[in-house]
């Protein structure tokens, strides 16, 4: 189903495509790839943060269900090396990084609505060459599915006609218990190492053992944590195929999630600067630690530290990742 959703500011329509199986019903807005919406047949809070009009989306930020790129977290310095070619990127994060793709990112443009079918629907953008200083146009389709066994399914494609960098991430934010601050949840994280950041959140090049410190969630530990969570967790050196690598649990609403990806990252960020101004989908005005993002990609920084995995996009080459919500109670 296909219903209007607004406008943006700038008086473009936004539509809200609905799609349903078995238990589960999602939202999906033509704009910034978002995910609206999420609801598990019996249980009424929503299990994602989202608005219930498009205008919210853009006074809110946040990235709040939108999807990130062409390059999904931060670049160090707003610039780029490819093949002896320098770019300067637009800095869009502390007026000095580039933060998931600039302040014209995908997650904060209209998509297109390519195919439409019961259970999926695919939308797509193109990014032309030099757009926020990258090189190389860039295609790119979001394909959403719904699947009967509580599970929804999102698959990310890009192709490039030049030398490019792509990581591609969806951002939406998850509370499983319908509160307004994430107590009660517990995380597990299939992960040994994780990158520790500068205070500006850039990554220092280190990949450090997550043993004995505040970042071992290899055992569910509870949220939210003592410490500030906006860090890259090293699932793997490259990518692989779709596996389970994080559950985020809430007991007292019996419910699990399960994630499923084929990245080697995921992006853990606790929603601490979170600061909507208005009401959500579950009656609260978003404050810090309101939600989680769980941001599977390519480890962030990536251009400037060649034992990262690396996310050179070449013309003869197709992007590809898979990332999957299987929900348990």
């Amino acid at each position: 189903m296909i219903e209007s959703f607004g406008k943006t500011q700038s008086g473009i329509a936004v539509q809200r495509v609905t799609l349903s199986n078995g238990n589960l019903t999602a939202h999906f807005l033509s704009f910034g790839g978002i995910l609206q919406d999420l609801r598990l047949a019996g249980y009424s809070p929503s299990l994602v943060l989202g608005f219930e009009n498009f205008s919210a989306y853009e006074t809110a930020g946040s990235y709040i269900g939108a999807t990130a790129g062409r390059f999904a977290n931060r670049i160090a310095n707003g610039h780029l090396d490819i093949q002896g070619q320098h770019y300067q990127l637009d800095r869009n994060f502390l007026g000095r990084h580039t933060l998931h793709g600039g302040h014209d990112s995908i997650g904060k443009q209209p998509w297109n609505i390519a195919e439409l079918h019961s259970d999926r629907v695919i939308f797509s953008i193109h990014l032309p060459d030099g757009h926020m200083g990258f090189p190389g146009n860039l295609s790119i389709e979001l394909e959403w599915q719904v699947k009967a066994v509580d599970t929804i399914s999102a698959i990310l494609r890009a192709q490039t006609d030049a030398a490019t960098v792509c990581n591609l991430a969806q951002h939406s934010y998850f509370n499983l218990t319908g509160r307004p601050d994430m107590n009660g949840h517990k995380l597990e994280v299939a992960a040994e190492h994780y990158l520790p950041v500068d205070n500006e959140f850039i990554p220092t090049g280190e990949v450090l053992s997550v043993d004995g410190t505040g970042f071992d969630f290899r055992q569910p530990e509870p949220l939210p944590t003592k410490q500030p969570l906006n860090h890259n967790f090293c699932l793997s050196a490259d990518r692989q195929p779709l596996r389970p690598v994080a559950w985020l649990s809430a007991e007292e609403a019996g419910l699990t999630l399960e994630l499923r990806t084929t990245e080697p990252g995921l992006q853990l960020y606790d929603g601490s600067l979170l600061s909507s101004g208005v009401k959500g989908l579950n009656g609260h005005v978003y404050g810090p630690c309101s939600g989680l993002a769980l941001e599977a990609q390519l480890w962030p920084d990536a251009p400037h530290h060649p034992h990262f995995p690396s996310a050179l996009l070449l013309p003869d080459e197709l992007y590809f990742q898979q990332t999957e919500l299987k929900f348990r109670r």
